[in-house]
């Protein structure tokens, strides 16, 4: 019995062994399933799962929850997430630059738990910019240098890349071969009609890369500015014209109203206006007292002719005296003549007068003093002595010029306060040179320079010449059409023999050297025989050209 209790013993020990053992293997199977789940101090959080952004670039903020160790990574280049790694809680900053594709774009974020691999992701989608056409940002008109072989061109510049699809011009064509800038955002057109002082309209039809078209219509000014101070009533025009000493302003006899204009050069503001008892033309500067003398319009006009001249301030604008013309006793019984048309000045106050009959070529001159309180008298010579066609403003006023008519141009002449009598200047043979047939022929222009003792010479038809009054030496003759043309010094150096010339039946802006006889600049111009004045603004380095309408400022410095 022993024996039985000893073995029942044993076998109630191993059953217990083996549910023990039972019992283990159960609790190990369920141990090793949870150590495949992640427990919740690792578990990684982020703030969305996915974001919405518009088309222009900017940033936003991601939060992070985890105790572990993280990563970040993304699949496109066009954001970016800072800071790329750490530990724990963190802000993550998602920075995405604009869209400038027409089409949506998405990226992923990812951020991965280093402890464990978890990987939890953002997904991020910007919008496209809407398709639209390219806008219109400038246009301007190029002027070339036809003596160096530039072209003119038309350009106009988008705001994006843009493809040419029509042009159009009114009264003018063009080669259709557009050129266009490196960015494909400005388009250049070669216009062989580009002209100083013309307007050119335009309409332009583009093509954006979206394929939206945009239409433009524009006027290309082939000048830097213009001014029209007419009064807008049909027949109004500039007849006469002086630059103020500062170059900042000018001085205009207009008609329809007769009246005198002061306009700045500026912005194109009026500065005077001044009511004239008669159609003003010519206008001079007194160098003595400092006024104005305007003289009548009295040209082959129907508007009408004027036996006064009026004297104003300058400074303000008042007339301060008019000075009427008495017949001489000389004078032709039909046709007197009365009726002022030039006067220039000495610095001493000594004027020469010029005076045209009515409906005739006659001319007679006079004297006028206005250190003497602009006392007019005869000068005491008839019709066939002395009689000039123009005068001028000699080098620092110390003299006034006039050149003979109605001869072959082979005199000029001088006189001064000292030499009242008219003193002949014999032009060298030099001037008249035989390789042009009119070389020396009838005078259309003189200029002279206002701080060197010289003077441009241009006669009809083709001949002009640079004389150096005090060295008696004549420059080479270039042969530029010389009829219906100005001339003005150009004043950037003086010991420099360089002339502006504009207009002429050839209708061209030229830029002569007379030191070598040869053009430097040479474009088209829209004016024919129509200018009124001509002068270089040596401050600003432009050129003001004035016709029977408008004002123009040209640039032609490269």
């Amino acid at each position: 019995m022993q024996q039985t209790l000893k073995t029942w013993q044993t076998a109630r020990l191993l059953v217990l062994l083996f549910g023990i053992i039972a019992l283990s293997g159960c609790n190990g199977d369920e141990d090793e399933d949870d150590a495949k789940q992640p427990s919740v101090e690792h578990a990684l959080t982020l703030s969305g799962m996915s974001s919405e952004l518009d088309k222009e670039g900017g940033s936003f903020d991601i939060s992070i929850r985890t105790a572990d160790t993280w990563k970040v990574s993304t699949d496109c280049k066009w954001l970016f997430v800072r800071p790329e790694e750490g530990r724990g809680d963190a802000t993550l900053t998602v920075t995405y630059y604009e869209n400038t594709e027409t089409n949506p774009r998405e990226a992923h974020i990812s951020v991965t738990n280093m402890f464990n691999n978890q990987q939890q992701s953002l997904t991020v989608r910007q919008k496209g910019r809407e398709a639209g056409a390219a806008n219109y940002v400038s246009h301007r008109a190029i002027i070339g240098d036809l003596q160096k072989g530039e072209k003119c061109y038309l350009e106009i510049t988008f705001d994006k890349p843009i493809k040419l699809k029509e042009a159009y011009f009114e009264r003018y064509l063009l080669d259709w071969n557009p050129e266009y800038s490196a960015d494909r955002c400005t388009v250049r057109h070669i216009f062989k009609a580009g002209a100083i002082g013309l307007d050119v309209r335009g309409v332009f039809t583009v093509e954006s890369d979206d394929g939206v078209k945009t239409e433009v219509d524009l006027t290309f000014p082939f000048y830097e500015k213009a001014f029209h101070p007419g009064s807008g009533i049909e027949g109004d025009r500039i007849l006469g014209s002086l630059l103020d000493d500062d170059e900042q302003t000018v001085w205009l006899s207009c008609s329809l109203p007769a009246r005198l204009v002061q306009l700045s050069l500026a912005d194109g503001t009026v500065k005077h206006t001044v009511d004239m008892p008669f159609t003003p033309g010519n206008i001079s500067k007194n160098p003595y007292n400092g006024m104005l003398y305007v003289m009548p319009n009295n040209e082959w006009s129907v508007l009408g002719y004027a036996n006064q001249l009026c004297v104003i301030n300058p400074d303000n604008g008042i007339i301060q005296k008019t000075i009427n013309i008495e017949t001489s006793p000389k004078a032709h019984p039909q046709h007197p003549t009365i009726y002022p048309r030039e006067l220039q000045f000495t610095a001493d106050g000594m004027g020469i007068l010029l005076l045209v009959a009515q409906y005739a070529d006659m001319l007679e001159w006079r004297y006028i003093d206005s250190a003497n309180g602009d006392e007019v008298t005869p000068s005491g010579y008839d019709w066939a002595e002395y009689q000039f066609e123009h005068v001028y403003a000699g080098y620092n006023h110390q003299m006034v010029w006039g050149n003979p008519y109605p001869r072959m141009y082979q005199t000029i002449s001088w006189m001064s306060r000292t030499h009242a009598v008219p003193v002949d200047y014999e032009l060298s043979t030099n001037f008249r040179d035989n390789e042009y047939d009119y070389a020396g022929g009838n005078m259309m222009t003189m200029q002279f320079h206002r701080s060197r003792n010289k003077v441009f010479i241009s006669t009809a038809p083709a001949c002009q010449c640079v004389i150096d009054l005090d060295k008696d030496t004549y420059t080479k003759t270039t042969p530029a059409e010389a009829r219906g043309t100005a001339a003005a010094w150009d004043y950037t150096d003086a010991d420099r023999n360089l002339v502006y010339f504009v207009g002429g039946l050839d209708n061209n802006f030229l830029l002569l050297d007379m030191d070598i006889a040869n053009a430097l600049y040479y474009q088209h111009c829209k004016w024919n025989d129509d200018i009124i004045g001509l002068y270089h603004l040596a401050t600003a380095k432009r050129v003001l050209v004035i016709d029977y309408t408008d004002l123009y400022l040209v640039n032609i410095n490269k």
